[in-house]
């Protein structure tokens, strides 16, 4: 299955380390804006704890009634 990977040159390995670095990099950044968001919305709303809140929050945004968040 990986068997292209050793018919690349040495620059063109580079490059596809290069292209894997970014995605894990995007990849990661998106997984820590699940975390962070209902934080930041808890503390801009002042409900009180923020990872409780961030809980709430989550769930709200996350609401279809309406189609709008459930404050």
């Amino acid at each position: 299955m990986l068997a292209w990977l050793g018919d690349l040159n040495a620059r063109e390995r580079r490059t596809m380390g290069a292209c894997f670095g970014g995605w894990a990099l995007d990849a990661f950044d998106v997984q820590m804006y699940s975390f962070v968001i209902p934080t930041v919305i808890a503390l801009w709303l002042g409900r009180g704890e923020p990872q409780a809140a961030g809980n709430r929050s989550r769930s709200c945004l996350c609401s279809t009634r309406n189609f709008s968040p459930a404050f």
